[in-house]
């Protein structure tokens, strides 16, 4: 397939419309083989049509006057596909894309045949011109079809279109959006719809869902409106906003309401290379922006960071976490705030496919159930140092119940694969005290205890995700919380505590053992030991990274 892309935009390759042109040929190419080559027409001297019909009479197919049309035309003409990129202007086309656009008269006959559809036009001089499909991708500035794309519309329509179904239309509102860093994770999902629009088109025709899709807006419309109204610097005007300020404006119209908490939250933004500080309070509608120290209110949380670093984490050209742990910026109050970010300011972005829910939180857990319980796995190590009270094998069969409980409780909570290989462990040294005899007893707990030791240590050295993270991601946004580096070296930390402790306890029976203490004296000291390195967990993982957000960790 000849493919002819006609870039439109003053911009040139710097059009945000050439992006979509080019992510549908990209689709296109995936699945069929198509030759694509791509013209500027900003670089090309067109003259405008002097309406003189010369092209019709004296030298029929060829323009009287002498320029680029010369080349571009025999081009047009061979291409089985065109693709006509242009931004809107003016409630049509750019000045050099009409002209384009006029200078095609010579690639028509004079004469006048009736259309099927009603009224009448001129045939294409060309047979192979009549087999000729057109697409036309389009951007604009506003947020809505209605009222502006009407005119470009009907001018395709009457000129590719008729009863053949040769035209296809690809209109996006909100075009500018494709310019902003910040955007491109809505932008960028976008754009892998119109991928799939190319291979749809190249294997037949674009399908209705996608149609549907692609028809959506990328931001609802007083969300763009708001970004659209911050983003101008005016030169001159004697109120003018900082850039700070400006792009704070921006942060706020990001608000999805539907993130709200059940309670007004308070972020503060103090951009600490222009010394200026603003808080977004957010609310059950909106996020309103207070840009008057006097009127400032306590924060939910703070953040002290260059504009620059944060214009960059914004669009993905930094990682906020990285740069967290290179004490870049400083972060105080609620931290787990942060780590609902991209909720609350996702600007309440359509999916990607039409009607597609957002994903909760439970959604990117990948389960409806509860999140994993670290209560649930501590149950049966605390039953297994506690049931030995009971006498060996008794303490055996009550672990071994405790163990066999973790399967029902499984359709409740999400278990990990630490709670299974606790299960097996714990199961394992049950079944060969109650199989070999309570004499095997302090042996096989020393066992277990040890395994159950360098479970704990090998995961907090070597895994990347230590075993406690599995347990405290939920309120850190879920498995997202796992590709932050502060948040995984605390739970490092922590599983490596813990490990340490087991590590400890696995000597206890064989002391217990040899020293004659009393099972009642082991169980309490089983019972009691986990508790206040629990409180120590509880405690320090809000504490730590609370300090290292602070840059207190130096």
């Amino acid at each position: 397939m000849k493919v002819l892309l006609l870039n439109g935009s003053p911009r040139g390759e710097g059009s945000g419309t050439l992006r979509l042109a080019r992510a549908f040929l990209d689709g296109l190419q995936s699945v069929c083989d198509a030759e694509i080559g791509t013209i500027h027409l900003i670089e090309k001297k067109i003259l405008p049509c002097r309406g003189c019909f010369g092209c019709w009479t004296k030298t029929p197919g060829r323009c009287v006057q002498r320029d680029d049309m010369d080349a571009l035309l025999p081009l047009y003409r061979q291409a089985e596909l065109v693709v006509w990129c242009l931004p809107l202007y003016y409630f049509g086309m750019p000045a050099h894309a009409k002209a384009f656009l006029d200078r095609l008269l010579p690639s028509n006959l004079p004469r006048m045949d009736p259309r099927p559809e009603g009224g009448v036009g001129h045939p294409p001089r060309w047979p192979e011109l009549q087999r000729q499909r057109h697409l036309l991708v389009s951007t604009c500035g506003f947020c809505a079809r209605q009222n502006n794309y009407e005119a470009l519309e009907k001018q395709f329509e009457l000129a590719f279109g008729g009863a053949e179904g040769r035209l296809t239309e690809i209109l996006c509102p909100e075009g500018e959006l494709f310019r902003v860093p910040q955007l491109r994770g809505r932008t960028g999902a976008y754009l892998g719809l119109l991928q799939k629009a190319g291979q749809e088109f190249g294997r037949g025709g674009i399908a209705a869902d996608t149609r549907a899709a692609l028809e959506e807006l990328l931001f609802p419309p007083d969300v763009f409106i708001k970004m659209a109204d911050a983003s101008w610097e005016i030169a001159g005007e004697p109120e003018a906003e900082s850039e700070a300020l400006r792009f704070t404006r921006q942060m706020a119209a990001l608000y999805d309401p539907e993130s709200w908490p059940g309670k007004d939250l308070v972020l503060e933004m103090a951009y600490t290379d222009k010394g200026e500080a603003f808080q977004l309070r957010l609310g059950r509608e909106e996020a309103a922006v207070c840009a008057d120290k006097a009127d400032f209110a306590p924060y939910t949380a703070r953040v002290e960071t260059p504009l620059q670093l944060w214009r960059q984490i914004g669009a993905g050209e930094a990682d906020p976490m990285q740069a967290l742990a290179e004490h870049r910026y400083r972060i105080f109050g609620d931290l787990s705030f942060m780590s609902r970010w991209d909720d609350f300011f996702s600007g309440g972005a359509a999916a990607p496919a039409a009607g597609e829910k957002r994903a909760s939180s439970a959604d990117v857990q990948g389960e409806s159930r509860k999140s994993p319980s670290f209560a649930l796995l501590l149950l049966p190590w605390i039953v297994f140092s506690c049931a030995q009270s009971a006498g060996a094998l008794a303490g055996a069969a009550v672990t071994l119940a405790a163990c066999l409980l973790l399967l029902p409780a499984a359709l409740r909570w999400q278990l990990t694969p630490f709670d299974a290989a606790e299960g097996v462990l714990l199961g394992a040294f049950s079944a060969a005290v109650l199989l070999l005899g309570a004499g095997w007893e302090p042996w096989l707990r020393a066992l277990a205890t040890l395994g159950y030791a360098l479970l704990w240590l090998g995961t907090g050295l070597f895994a990347r995700v230590p075993l406690t993270a599995w347990y405290s991601s939920r309120e850190f946004g879920g498995r997202r919380a796992w590709a932050n580096p502060l948040f995984l070296r605390t739970n490092r930390i922590l599983t490596l505590v813990w490990g340490i402790y087991f590590l400890l306890s696995a000597a206890l029976p064989l002391w217990a053992a040899r020293a004659g203490a009393a099972p009642l004296a082991m169980a309490l000291a089983g019972q009691l030991a986990p508790l206040p390195l629990t409180a120590f967990t509880l405690w320090f993982q809000r504490w730590y990274p609370a300090c290292a957000a602070r840059g207190r960790d130096k």
